[in-house]
C-alpha cells in the first residue's frame, strides 16, 4: 500500500496502551495517525488534533477512515457502535466490550454497514503462539496450566475503573492467556468451577482461579491468575498424551518443546495486529472471535466470591 493509500485513523482513548498504538502506527506502512480522542489532557501526544470526546472527532467526517477504541472497556460499546454509525472502521483493545451482547450487537452492525470490526487480541499474534498451534494441533492435550501473575501496583497503578464490576479486575490481563489458550486448543473450553477473591470494597477480584476441561473431554484445565505477586509470571504448560511439554512463556513470545527452546521473539505483537486490520479493511471484512471472552463469562457466571 503507498503512502497516498494510507488509512487515515484515529485514536479514541490516549492512555498506556494507546501510546504503544501511537507507536506502532508512526512506523505502519498502512495507517496514519490523524486524530485522538480523550477525556483527559494529551499533553505530549503526537502531532495530530485532539478532541475531547469522541463524538466531535466523528463530526470531523473526512478526518479519519477507521478508529482504535482504546478507552475503559465499560465506555467501549457506545463508542464504537457511534464510530460505525458514522462510517468508520473499528479496531477494538482487548477485551472488546464487557459483554457478550454488546459485541453480538456489534458484529451485526458492522455487517449491516459494511465495514470492518476487528477484536484485537494481542497476545495471539506472538509468533510462539502461531507455532504452538500447529505443534498441538499434531498431538493429544492431556493437561493445560496457566499462571497469569503479575503487580498490579506496577501495572495498573492509579486505575480505579478496573475495580469496577466492568474493568473485570485481574481478567483484564488475565483475558490475554485466556485469548492464547482459546487460539491454541483444538475444541472449546468447558469451564467446570470459578473461585475470585476481590479486595474490600472492590467490585472485580484481584485473583482466580478457573478449572475446566476440554469439550471433547481430551483436556484438564486450571487457570490461575492473581495481581498480589511481586514477580510477573505469564506462561502457559501443556502436557501431551505421549508425555511430550510445551511450555508458552514471555506472553506468548517464547515457546519450548521438552526443555528446547524453539522461538523467542521481542514484542511485534501490535506491528502484527495492524498489518492484519489492514488486510481486513483491504478485504472488507471483520475479524470477531468472542470466544475468549465467552470464557470468561462463564467464570463470572458461575464463580464463588472471597474476600482477599
Amino acid at each position: 500500500m503507498s503512502s497516498s493509500l494510507k488509512v487515515k485513523i484515529g485514536l479514541i482513548g490516549f492512555g498506556t496502551v494507546a501510546r504503544r498504538h501511537a507507536d506502532v502506527i508512526a512506523k505502519s506502512q498502512r495507517f496514519d495517525l490523524c486524530a485522538i480522542a480523550s477525556t483527559a489532557p494529551v499533553l505530549d501526544g503526537p502531532d495530530c488534533p485532539v478532541f475531547a470526546h469522541h463524538g466531535e472527532l466523528l463530526a470531523h467526517e473526512s478526518i479519519v477512515d477507521a478508529v482504535a477504541i482504546c478507552t475503559p472497556p465499560a465506555v467501549r460499546y457506545h463508542i464504537a457502535r457511534d464510530a460505525l454509525m458514522a462510517g468508520k472502521d473499528v479496531l477494538l483493545e482487548k477485551p472488546p466490550s464487557v459483554t457478550l451482547g454488546e459485541i453480538i450487537a456489534l458484529e451485526q452492525l458492522a455487517r449491516r454497514m459494511r465495514l470492518s470490526l476487528f477484536a484485537a487480541w494481542h497476545s495471539r499474534f506472538n509468533g510462539a503462539v502461531r507455532m504452538a498451534e500447529r505443534v498441538l494441533s499434531q498431538r493429544q492435550i492431556h493437561r493445560i496450566g496457566i499462571s497469569w501473575l503479575e503487580d498490579v501496583e506496577r501495572w495498573h497503578a492509579n486505575q480505579d475503573w478496573i475495580w469496577e464490576a466492568k474493568g473485570l479486575g485481574v481478567f483484564d490481563a488475565g483475558i490475554n492467556a485466556i485469548a492464547i489458550l482459546s487460539q491454541i486448543v483444538p475444541s472449546p473450553v468447558i469451564v467446570t468451577e470459578s473461585v475470585m477473591w476481590a479486595s474490600p470494597g472492590r467490585a472485580a477480584p484481584i485473583a482466580a482461579r478457573v478449572d475446566g476441561h476440554l469439550a471433547d473431554g481430551s483436556a484438564e484445565l486450571r487457570i490461575d491468575l492473581d495481581w498480589r505477586v511481586s514477580q510477573d509470571c505469564r506462561e502457559l504448560r501443556i502436557e501431551c498424551a505421549d508425555g511430550s511439554a510445551l511450555l508458552l512463556g514471555q506472553s506468548g513470545r517464547s515457546l519450548e518443546v521438552d526443555g528446547v527452546r524453539l522461538i523467542a521473539e521481542t514484542n511485534q505483537e501490535y506491528e502484527r495486529l495492524y498489518a492484519h486490520f489492514g488486510s481486513l479493511i483491504e478485504q472488507r471484512t471483520s475479524d470477531v472471535d468472542i470466544e475468549p471472552l465467552r470464557l470468561t463469562t462463564d467464570a463470572f457466571m458461575i464463580a464463588r466470591h472471597f474476600t482477599a
